[in-house]
């Protein structure tokens, strides 16, 4: 057994949303509203997870007017052979999960465009000769630390990918969302007739159908809640990975698998997956440990992991995942950890998360990280649960009836555990080949503003829209628009690498920077040439440079 999906009662918040956005729609479809991408064929591999995985994903690219809908789309050849869990897609007893998919976005592997490592030369997906037997990068290693040498930066990240539970919150999803992944039983159940919107038939598998359960992976793409089945009134419209074959069917609501979290093993994070919160990448590097995402979980409150800077950049988000829905969380990020204890208090987060799976957060503020930076994420979760990676056994994976054990590394002093957020102990000490699913994601470079036309203290950290800028190379900006003009005060010495001043608002008003004796500025750009820039404005320095 991969994990246990834990399902909770949602807020009524929440509940009242969703409700609220679906209300008197007994049917919505995808395609109809023009969301649904072209359609695919998988061809002879075992790659439906990937295709129900790309669905997912491009219908909300799609949703948000970030691809067309008529398009080659994204790669699911990529996906399938740089999960990270060594599946080989030319093996047709193999398969896949949508958690193997998680762990790709996650490490900011994918997704990419179909037109970087094409499944078919044909973009319709149906003719055209099918190149998905060949690894399309097999000069770069997966998993491994980004930049790969023959690989191409993803041009999308997925911020959030969620494990779904009720009827009410997969309908949500489709509607605000687009597609979500799912599993079925192909192989077992019993047919019935078409719904009164869609000339398919429909499907539904009463209960456990065996081990290797569920075979195939589709999207589920829209509902009818009169659609008649042998399972009852109610079926998911799902769309399918067969190029023109079957294109569209319906699945009962009650189906076993599909939509659902049964015990099976190999189905339990299997019954309804959204990739949803798609947008153009612009980080810098993701900094991972748990190369196979989320694998197993640990009963602890509190974790972190410990990271170093590669390059000069910024921390902007962290990502990790929740093993339960409605789960309170708080992210701290440290640049110390001495004596067990972490210190120098950066910024922090806090808030709810609905659904169980991976989300990515931002922070309040920037966080500089010099080359060489050590620095710590902790998070702090309300079930008192840790999401791991570690080996696995990946039992009866979707489409196949191997038993692959996928494997990965971990070393000391990467990932921290503790019950009171005080008495921290090495992960190494349960499990040599587990790291924490905490992330952190940077963007290039050093470089904080004011963040408003008022006069204050240099070292004040409200001021500025990340860290206190106070390091060599990191660049300091003074350009909030202004009709006065506000006085910066350097209340003690402090380093950039460059400073830069501008006023929109007027060219004869700007800042003044004042400091006198030894609350200097010093410019350190580390040979790479300090500056002093004036965009616009007219400013005053009024303080030791050195």
């Amino acid at each position: 057994m991969l994990r246990k999906a834990v399902a909770q009662t949602l807020t009524t918040a929440f509940l009242i949303l969703a409700a609220s956005t679906t209300r008197g729609q007994s049917w919505y479809g995808l395609q109809e509203n023009g969301l649904e991408p072209n359609y695919r064929n998988q061809y002879v591999y075992s790659t439906c997870w990937a295709f129900a995985t790309m669905a997912s994903v491009e219908s909300n690219l799609i949703k948000e007017a970030l691809l067309p809908q008529s398009t080659a789309g994204l790669s699911e050849r990529d996906l399938t052979w740089h999960t990270g869990f060594g599946v080989n897609p030319n093996d047709p007893l193999n398969g896949g999960l949508f958690m193997m998919s998680a762990a790709n976005f996650a490490r900011g592997d994918g997704p990419l465009l179909n037109s970087q490592a094409p499944y078919w030369s044909d973009p319709s997906g149906t003719g055209g000769a099918c190149g998905a037997a060949s690894d399309p990068y097999p000069n770069s290693t997966t998993p491994a630390v980004p930049p790969f040498a023959s690989r191409p930066a993803a041009p999308y990240y997925v911020r959030d990918i969620e494990w779904l539970h009720t009827v009410g919150d997969i309908k949500y999803a489709v509607l605000n969302y687009g597609a979500v992944a799912a599993g079925w039983a192909s192989n077992a159940g019993t047919w019935y007739g078409p719904s009164g919107h869609w000339n398919a038939p429909a499907t539904y598998q009463p209960v456990s159908a065996g081990w290797n359960e569920p075979s195939h992976a589709i999207a589920i793409v829209g509902w009818d809640d009169n659609w008649v089945t042998t399972g009852g009134t109610g079926a998911w419209l799902a769309r399918n990975s067969f190029g023109t074959y079957q294109q569209h069917f319906g699945i009962s609501y009650n189906d076993f698998y599909c939509g659902s979290d049964s015990p099976d093993v190999g189905s339990q994070n299997m019954g309804a997956v959204s990739f949803h919160n798609v947008v153009p990448n612009t980080f810098q590097k993701i900094y991972y440990h748990n190369d196979l995402g989320w694998t197993g979980q640990q009963a602890h409150a509190y974790a972190f992991n410990h990271f170093t800077s590669a390059a000069d950049g910024s921390l902007k988000a962290v990502s990790f995942y929740t093993t339960d829905d409605s789960v309170v969380y708080t992210v701290n990020i440290y640049t110390r950890y001495q004596n067990g204890v972490l210190g120098n208090l950066a910024t922090t987060v806090s808030g709810t998360i609905a659904h169980e799976g991976l989300h990515t957060i931002d922070l309040p503020s920037l966080v500089l990280l010099p080359q060489g930076q050590d620095f710590f994420i902790e998070l702090q979760t309300s079930n008192g649960q840790q999401a791991n990676d570690g080996n696995v056994r990946l039992s009866g994976v979707n489409g196949g009836y191997s038993d692959p054990l996928a494997t990965t590394t971990a070393l000391a002093g990467e990932s921290f555990f503790s019950d009171n957020g005080t008495n921290w102990t090495d992960l190494q000490t349960l499990d040599r080949t587990a790291n924490f699913a905490i992330n952190g994601l940077t963007l290039d470079g050093m470089s904080v503003a004011w963040t408003a036309a008022v006069s204050g203290s240099w070292s004040a950290s409200g001021n500025w829209s990340g860290s206190v800028p106070n390091s060599a190379r990191v660049a300091a900006v003074l350009n909030a628009s202004t009709t006065a003009a506000p006085i910066v005060t350097l209340d003690g010495p402090q380093t950039v690498g460059s400073l830069t001043l501008g006023n929109s608002a007027s060219s004869t008003l700007g800042y003044t920077l004042s400091g006198t004796g030894t609350n200097s500025l010093t410019l350190d750009n580390s040979a790479c040439g300090a500056s002093i820039t004036v965009n616009d404005g007219r400013h005053v320095i009024d303080a030791p440079i050195v």
